[in-house]
């Protein structure tokens, strides 16, 4: 299964900034419909996913930019 990862600016409701996924079988087959990843919350933009595919760290914007990690198993 291949993921994508990637941010998405909201254009009516620029503070609706978030952090989306999508999967597709293989590199042949389209992408399936994106799914917003709820836990990463407020200015959270550039996504990148680790080795392993079990990380996903990205950073979110508290007066200054903080990398954050979301883990599953």
């Amino acid at each position: 299964m291949r993921f994508a990862f990637w941010t998405r600016v909201n254009p009516t409701n620029p503070s609706g900034i978030g952090i989306y996924t999508a999967t597709r079988a293989n590199t042949s087959k389209p992408y399936g419909t994106p799914i917003k990843i709820d836990a990463a919350t407020g200015f959270v933009e550039a996504p990148s996913i680790s080795a392993d595919g079990k990380s996903l760290y990205y950073h979110k914007q508290e007066n200054v930019f903080v990398i954050y990690r979301l883990t599953r198993p």
